[in-house]
């Protein structure tokens, strides 16, 4: 009987575990495909609004076209950063807060990589040599606040429907709330001081 119960135990925790990383995957994904975008972006001439972002595009370095417009940078990376909060959403039960900063570093982590890895490519040099300058490229900073707000703004919807199908939809919160009423009802038909017309009047306390 112990062990049954320690494996009943066991496999939920393996479960949460596996969406975890499956949403951490996931975060890394949409980070990526932000880039991608981006790059199919920066041909439309008339989303070139705004400042630029440096280091938005770090393979086009070389060429000095790394930096990009904010306006289609933001609309690159603001899908990037709903997906990750629906996939965290979807997978653990942490606050917005929290899963926009796993959403955030998530992409800080994919930035701060491949950004090294463009420039080490570019300077045929280590990467370990580009290490320091990613901290100056706004498109890291940028880019990891804006995942990171959207996912806190998708987040928030999919904790509160999530709060609404466990209070309505759970077995065990079902049989609760029955019994609470069953005791309620009970507490008032044994009662001394209850109405008699009240008490008369149910069904339950005729039976």
């Amino acid at each position: 009987m112990t062990r049954l119960r320690v494996v009943r135990r066991g496999a939920p925790s393996t479960r949460r575990t596996l969406r975890a990383l499956v949403a951490v995957a996931a975060c890394a994904v949409a980070a990526s495909a932000a880039v991608g975008w981006l790059y199919l972006l920066r041909d439309a001439r008339a989303l070139h609004t705004g400042p630029a972002v440096g280091g938005a595009l770090p393979l086009q370095r070389l060429a000095g076209q790394d930096g990009q417009p904010a306006l289609p940078f933001l609309l690159a990376w603001a899908p990037a950063g709903l997906a990750a909060g629906a996939a965290l959403g979807w997978a653990t039960r942490l606050p917005a807060a929290a899963r926009a900063g796993v959403a955030g570093a998530v992409a800080f982590v994919v930035l701060f990589a491949t950004g090294a890895l463009a420039d080490a490519v570019t300077a045929s040099q280590s990467p370990w040599t580009h290490v320091t300058p990613q901290f100056g490229r706004g498109g890291l900073w940028l880019g990891a606040a804006t995942t990171a707000a959207g996912a806190a703004l998708i987040t928030v919807r999919a904790r509160r429907g999530r709060r609404v199908d466990s209070s309505t939809s759970h077995p065990q919160a079902v049989e609760s709330r029955q019994a609470e009423r069953d005791t309620a009802m009970e507490a008032t038909c044994s009662s001394p001081a209850a109405p008699p017309g009240r008490a008369s009047g149910s069904s339950r306390c005729r039976s």
